[in-house]
């Protein structure tokens, strides 16, 4: 399924960041080029996949962890991605661009919106777990929002999962939407897998992702993060241990600020790492609060704003300049994703 249905693409291979009136955005400044991971993409959903890998390599995207489902687009992009790869090196060479192609490394597991079709892909599930490029089981978990699986249906095969990593090896991505407890009381029953656990696109408050942090969950953070209306995430986030944070897109989805309706892909990164950077005070103190702070529809009526709480960003800092702190988000999910799968048979 491609995206392009879904969200405004353009033409243009210029690899210029456009947002829905076509208009060109400046790219974010980083006081170092950065090299960044999308550590929650699918590429068998844009509209063309190989721009998608050139324009990523231009921005500075070094590593891609590609979400797969048995029951929608694994094989095609397993079978495809050789074929992406090369095309997008020809864009490049197009433009006389010498940027280098991000390592993909794949996950492979069924959404819960399919978890009624368990029985029909497990073994083609468990195929795809012993290819050498596979480095994580996602991405798993609850959707109650949707319901589009039965949520007995779903709690059932989000356990079967986690102890299919256990078994195997391997870490989980998450996907829980309005099914935070249920899935708490799912992970303290089967445990965490031991090669990690990351909940994906995290875009809630910091009550809500402590008990994920007990747990020793990692985070990811996508385009939500820049969102008018997330300062909740944003103060959470900087409640978190740099270990224990990486950088997503979701892609097509959910396009950062100020990209919002345009299609998603993994270049649009910058903007989320940028805003990350700026939560934790590299732009400066009044910059953080700023992010901080809800906007006046935030607030209920009637009630008074929670008081604002500004960290002390200086130990930090002492520990991270910025790109350091770059740095640390890159080697997390290097450790967790580019790492031999241990099922691997061969081809």
């Amino acid at each position: 399924m491609c995206a392009d249905s879904l969200f405004k693409t353009f033409e243009e291979h210029d690899f210029a960041y456009r947002n829905s009136k076509g208009k060109i955005k400046e790219p974010p400044v980083f006081t170092e080029p950065p090299r960044i991971v999308d550590a929650h993409c699918h590429l068998s959903m844009l509209s063309d996949p190989p721009y998608a890998l050139a324009n990523a390599a231009y921005r500075g995207v070094a590593f891609i962890e590609n979400i797969t489902n048995p029951a929608d687009d694994a094989r095609e992009t397993y079978e495809r991605i050789d074929d992406w790869l090369e095309e997008a090196q020809a864009y490049l060479d197009l433009a006389g661009n010498r940027a280098v192609l991000p390592t993909i490394r794949f996950a492979c597991g069924l959404h819960p919106h399919d978890a009624k079709s368990w029985d029909e892909v497990h073994d083609e599930l468990l195929g795809y777990l012993k290819d050498p490029r596979t480095s994580c089981i996602g991405e798993i978990g609850l959707d109650y929002h949707y319901d589009y699986s039965p949520r007995d249906v779903q709690r059932d095969i989000f356990a079967r999962q986690l102890n299919l990593a256990q078994e195997l090896g391997l870490p989980v991505e998450l996907h829980i939407r309005e099914a935070h407890d249920d899935a708490l009381e799912i992970l303290r029953r089967e445990g965490c897998p031991e090669a990690g656990t990351v909940l994906h696109c995290f875009n809630l408050d910091a009550q809500t992702l402590q008990p994920f942090l007990d747990l020793g969950c990692m985070i990811t953070l996508g385009g939500p993060l820049t969102f008018k209306g997330s300062a909740q995430t944003r103060a959470a986030i900087v409640t978190v241990d740099p270990t224990l944070i990486m950088t997503e897109t979701d892609a097509p989805f959910m396009a950062p600020e100020p990209l919002r309706g345009v299609e998603c892909g993994s270049e649009m990164i910058t903007f989320t790492l940028r805003t990350l950077l700026d939560c934790f005070g590299y732009s400066g103190q009044e910059k953080a609060e700023a992010l901080f702070t809800p906007r006046a529809s935030e607030v209920p009526e009637g009630t008074e704003p929670a008081p604002l709480v500004t960290p002390d960003f200086s130990e930090l800092h002492g520990r991270y300049d910025e790109a350091a702190f770059c740095g640390q988000l890159y080697d997390n999910a290097i450790a967790l994703f580019d790492r031999a799968n241990p099922n691997a048979e061969e081809a």
